[in-house]
Formats: C-alpha cells, sequence, structure tokens
C-alpha cells in the first residue's frame, strides 16, 4: 500500500537525490555565514553576529606585519563557508559543515519490467572492450611468486555462491528501494 501511494506521489517529490546538490543551503552553512557576516549567493544575508568593537592597533595591519601571508586573489564565498578556520581571519561562533556527502548512485527506474538489480551503463561509462596495457612487463605477483602455471588452481566443484537459493528480483524489493 505504501508503495502504491508513494508511486502516485512521486511526481510531488524532488528530483534531486544527491545531498551534495544542497552544500551551502543546511543550516550549518547558514550559522557560520551568520558568523562571518557573508551573503552565500543564492541565500539570506545576515545581521553581523559578532560586532568588532575592538580596534587593535590601526598603524599595525597585516600589511605591516611580517609573519602573515598577503593573499591578493579574492576568495570565494563558497570556500570561506566551507573552511572557516582557514579563509577567515577571525572565526568565531562557527560551525564546520561536512564538505561532501557520500556520493549516491541510485538511479530511479521507470521501466516496471527491468529487475530491482541490473547493470545500468548510465552509472558504468566504460565500455566492455578488451583494454590491453601497453607496456606490461613481469606483474607484480609473478615477480613475488615466480613464472608460476596459471593453471594449476582450480576452484572445487561443489563450491557456490552465497545465497543462491535467495530470489533478488521481486516487485517488492524495486518498490521498497525505491522508497
Amino acid at each position: 500500500m505504501m508503495s502504491t501511494l508513494y508511486c502516485i506521489g512521486r511526481n510531488v517529490f524532488s528530483d534531486f537525490i544527491d545531498n551534495n546538490y544542497f552544500d551551502l543551503f543546511e543550516p550549518k552553512a547558514f550559522f557560520t555565514a551568520k558568523a562571518t557576516n557573508m551573503a552565500i549567493s543564492g541565500g539570506a544575508r545576515f545581521e553581523p553576529l559578532h560586532r568588532d568593537a575592538e580596534s587593535y592597533d590601526d598603524d599595525w595591519n597585516k600589511f605591516n606585519n611580517i609573519n602573515k601571508v598577503i593573499i591578493r586573489q579574492q576568495i570565494r564565498t563558497e570556500h570561506r563557508v566551507a573552511f572557516p578556520h582557514l579563509y577567515n581571519s577571525r572565526p568565531r561562533s562557527v560551525y564546520i559543515p561536512k564538505y561532501l556527502k557520500v556520493k549516491n548512485l541510485f538511479i530511479r527506474v521507470e521501466d516496471p519490467i527491468l529487475l530491482t538489480f541490473y547493470f545500468d551503463p548510465i552509472i558504468h561509462p566504460i565500455s566492455s572492450r578488451a583494454v590491453a596495457p601497453q607496456n606490461q612487463g613481469v606483474s607484480h605477483e609473478e615477480e613475488i611468486l615466480g613464472d608460476a602455471d596459471k593453471d594449476d588452481f582450480q576452484l572445487p566443484d561443489d563450491l557456490e555462491p552465497f545465497l543462491v537459493y535467495k530470489s533478488i528480483t521481486d516487485d517488492n524489493y524495486t518498490s521498497a528501494i525505491a522508497m
């Protein structure tokens, strides 16, 4: 019943399933932008969280200090939010968000005839043609083990794959993974 409701309401859900798409539009990134008084492009602009009342010594600045490295290129806002302790001079009350999430390789199956698990050429664009190395000398295994005959090793006759008697193709499996 839940899978039927999901199939009916699939048009309402977003097609973006990769969490890296929403990298700077999460609460930790907004909190860091507010703490460092920056505006994320496409996002909100905040009032300064810390107003710098103390100005140390106006005669002594970053150009007079011999211990500092002067960067003359503009640092992107995305980098300042993603790495606040690296690219900001006084990071206070900042959150360190995850820079990248795990890549999601889920592809929504539109064809109900396809199996639950199948080889999709979109994920693996490498063709199946034989690719021979150009300069193949002695392999690492042959160097260590010597020039052994490759036909010596054989698997036992009664060896079977794990879960060979379990079915992994079912309509319920496909709908459960899609949900």
